[in-house]
């Protein structure tokens, strides 16, 4: 007997499940591919304003504009970080503080 492959409806499970992060600020580091830009995608759509961190300026410039391209009304912002250099870690502290003061989610892989 063959089994039926389950639908998924993440869209409705998203508005069913999580809360509205309107007003919060949203940091996602490894922003610019992967799960880290599928993270952004989903808190961009339930609001909240995403500020994306990568390494690479280009690349987190081009997921900041595809982003903006999708979700047209909601707020994004880039920032570059190299975890292995300490003068980046330096300005992005400085940058980050002065872009958001509180931080309501922070998603660090």
């Amino acid at each position: 007997m063959k089994m039926k492959k389950p639908k998924l409806h993440h869209t409705a499970w998203r508005k069913r499940t999580l809360s509205d992060l309107s007003g919060r600020v949203a940091v996602v580091t490894g922003a610019n591919g992967g799960i880290g830009y599928q993270v952004a995608r989903g808190l961009a759509a339930q609001n909240a304003r995403v500020i994306l961190v990568c390494r690479s300026a280009e690349k987190g410039e081009q997921a900041r504009a595809r982003l903006q391209n999708e979700f047209p009304g909601a707020s994004f912002a880039f920032l570059p970080l190299d975890l292995a250099r300490r003068a980046s870690i330096d300005d992005f502290a400085l940058r980050l503080a002065g872009l958001a003061p509180q931080i309501g989610v922070l998603i660090h892989r």
